[in-house]
């Protein structure tokens, strides 16, 4: 993708600020112009090694000169999830697929998986790039979940004092260089369900299911623990570490299968 196409999906086309627009997560202007070339948009906190967000009003401070300088440690509002799928021989005829899980919340050890796809997880369906990608995503949300409660108490404290209004208000972003399951969920999955589950050209979605199930842990998350989710596109390059991670998922599902 170009650099000037990928900085326009960065930004809110419609009021250039940050948070989160029908599931899309968005940078402000400034932050995005400034930090995307350098792919520094996503910060990591160095005393939990989680991965956060630059934020628009806290990411610098006064200096003792009177002088903005960039925050030692991210204001813990905007909580990254990054995800990705990896299938072998994707759509190769007449060969095995094995397909894996890639997901990071941050650098510590028990902050990243590399989740093999197998039956229990996806019981009889084809392994594939893109049903991988969404398990991913739907996997990533769900560990996030289940350990929120446990990391809440340190990010309170690493948010500036002067953000009350913001604090009250939870946001996981999932940042994924699957433009699939970005448009998937954000604009194709409104407009299938407008349509009675139908795509443009009639006939069912591909993998519907789990976009159904994708939008069912956002909306338990959005609804039930008042957490909002907002989706990020990122660049191939942005997300190695999951990658990387997929792919070794990957190759424990082929190891287990042969």
């Amino acid at each position: 993708m170009a650099a000037a196409s990928y900085l326009s999906t960065l930004i809110n086309p419609k009021t250039r600020e940050q948070g989160i627009s029908d599931r899309r997560w968005y940078f402000c202007k400034s932050i995005a112009e400034h930090y995307a070339p350098h792919d520094e948009l996503i910060r990591v906190c160095p005393a939990c090694k989680r991965f956060f967000a630059r934020c628009c009003q806290h990411n610098s401070t006064e200096n003792e000169d009177g002088d903005l300088v960039e925050r030692e440690s991210p204001c813990h509002h905007f909580r990254v999830i990054y995800t990705d799928g990896a299938c072998t021989n994707n759509g190769a005829a007449g060969k095995e697929q094995a397909a894996g899980m890639g997901i990071v919340m941050g650098l510590a050890k028990d902050d990243y998986w590399a989740l093999p796809i197998n039956h229990r997880v996806d019981p009889g369906a084809p392994r594939t790039s893109q049903r991988a990608e969404l398990l991913a995503a739907i996997k990533g949300l769900e560990l996030w979940s289940d350990r929120w409660e446990h990391h809440r108490d340190h990010e309170l404290e690493h948010n500036p004092d002067d953000d009350d209004d913001i604090a009250k208000i939870v946001e996981v972003v999932l940042a994924t260089d699957s433009e699939y399951v970005v448009k998937g969920l954000t604009q194709w999955y409104p407009a299938w369900k407008k349509k009675g589950w139908r795509a443009g050209d009639g006939k069912r979605p591909a993998n519907l299911d789990l976009f159904h199930k994708l939008h069912e842990v956002v909306t338990h998350l959005e609804h039930q623990l008042e957490v909002n989710v907002g989706f990020l596109h990122l660049q191939r390059s942005s997300n190695e570490l999951a990658d990387t991670l997929a792919k070794l998922g990957a190759q424990k599902a082929a190891a287990v299968a042969s």
